[in-house]
């Protein structure tokens, strides 16, 4: 646990060292960071105190009351990662709007934490009270993408408005958000389906998704909207996963094809942009 959490750090400080570079004025990448860790604590830890779905081991760190801080550090990133490439994968002069570049981050972090709840349970970096697939419920997996999408929702009408005080709003918007998203889609559906579900239908899925978006990708040229740098940021939390996936496997069954069909979709662009 002490070199996973080390392994943490340093892909932190990498993060922030490359995307810092790419930013005209980087002090306000970290007042950003800052507001959606401050956010990302109040919003998990208030759903960890109120819902009991889930629990974190005890071999992290620090805590901060339930929720450890590498966990509040690691999150940020992962959405601003996202916002990155929601701003890359539109076409057109003008920057995209406020609800398409919310509707991208939704789904763009929907599939980070598809990928990372399932090796994350496995490897008993944290663990679910309730029943899902792989051990997951699929509404844990929504919460981060609603999240996200509201927070980048925030953010992207503070720079319409060209306030940057309203990115402050974060702090209020994207747990309360979160709060009654989560409650509708519990409420709604996910109470009426809380079973567990077999590992071979959402491994099926992610396939079928897989496969349109890399074909997608390749015949709409994605590569030429995508810096590398952008894509290069985010290896070494792929390679992370994948390790930890590689070392905590087992007799898994179809977690290793699962989370092998995230991949196809940034190999597809990487390999098309540097041949």
């Amino acid at each position: 646990m002490v070199s996973l959490q080390i392994a943490c750090v340093l892909i932190v400080a990498l993060f922030l060292w490359f995307r810092a570079k790419l930013e005209a004025k980087p002090l306000h990448l970290f007042r950003r960071l800052f507001l959606l860790a401050a956010a990302a604590w109040v919003g998990e830890n208030t759903c960890i105190r109120l819902y009991g779905f889930y629990e974190y081991s005890a071999s992290w760190w620090l805590f901060l009351d339930k929720v450890p801080l590498l966990i509040i550090l690691i999150w940020p990133i992962v959405i601003q990662s996202a916002r990155d490439l929601g701003t890359c994968l539109w076409t057109g002069r003008d920057r995209p709007s406020v609800s398409k570049m919310a509707l991208t981050a939704f789904f763009l972090v929907l599939a980070d934490a598809a990928l990372i709840e399932p090796i994350s349970v496995r490897a008993g970096l944290w663990h679910w009270t309730e029943p899902g697939y792989f051990s997951v419920p699929p509404i844990g997996i929504l919460g981060w993408a609603y999240f996200s999408a509201l927070a980048v929702a925030v953010f992207e009408r503070a720079q319409w408005k060209g306030k940057p005080w309203f990115e402050a709003w974060v702090l209020l918007v994207a747990p309360a958000g979160t709060h009654l998203l989560l409650l509708a889609s519990w409420w709604g559906a996910f109470r009426w389906v809380n079973t567990t579900l077999p590992n071979w239908a959402p491994t099926i899925l992610v396939w079928m998704v897989t496969i349109t978006l890399t074909i997608g990708a390749i015949i709409k040229k994605t590569r030429r909207r995508v810096p590398p740098i952008l894509l290069w940021i985010r290896l070494p939390a792929a390679l992370f996963f994948f390790v930890l996936l590689a070392l905590h496997a087992g007799e898994s069954g179809f977690l290793v094809p699962y989370a092998i069909g995230f991949a196809p979709p940034y190999l597809a662009i990487f390999a098309v942009r540097f041949r």
